[in-house]
């Protein structure tokens, strides 16, 4: 998950050669440890930790690594360990965009009159008009390798905390 951090930080990517190894040690552990029943273990929480994700990213708001990266956290903490790493992923990952926002109040006003303007246009003319922004405004871009790393930290503490996971 460090090593995944540091790279999608600086790279704005988590490569493949980072995921894949990640994903075959921890079927392996798993499968050499617990045979048959760990190899399968690891595989559902691989699985659904991939599976999770992949909407998101087919819908644009994410990348396949970040998709992969909780694959491979649910390949070591299994289907529900990775369940209550996507929940607590999803509100830091939340925590995190709040926070993006708020540090880019001018975008966010110029979006919000461009979202009035839409409406008013709208029900006036009961015709949907787009309107793009600039070109030199971005949306605020999240490492997701953030929320995903302290998700997983916070699973993990969660689980020697308490003996279970959340859910």
């Amino acid at each position: 998950m460090a090593v995944a951090l540091v790279t999608d930080l600086r790279s704005r990517k988590i490569p493949n050669r980072l995921t894949y190894p990640a994903m075959v040690v921890m079927l392996a552990c798993y499968g050499t440890a617990h045979g048959f029943e760990g190899l399968w273990f690891s595989c559902k929480g691989l699985l659904l930790g991939t599976g999770l994700l992949m909407p998101l990213y087919f819908a644009g708001g994410m990348g396949a690594g970040d998709a992969k990266l909780v694959g491979v956290a649910g390949a070591a903490l299994g289907m529900r360990g990775v369940f209550t790493v996507f929940l607590l992923t999803a509100l830091i990952g939340g925590a995190c965009a709040f926070v993006l926002i708020a540090f880019r109040l001018k975008s966010c006003r110029r979006l919000l009159e461009r979202s009035a303007l839409m409406m008013k246009v709208f029900v006036y003319t009961r015709r949907f008009v787009f309107l793009p922004g600039a070109q030199s405004e971005q949306a605020p871009k999240l490492c997701y390798a953030i929320p995903i790393t302290l998700g997983t930290a916070a699973a993990v503490a969660w689980r020697f905390a308490y003996g279970s996971y959340i859910i």
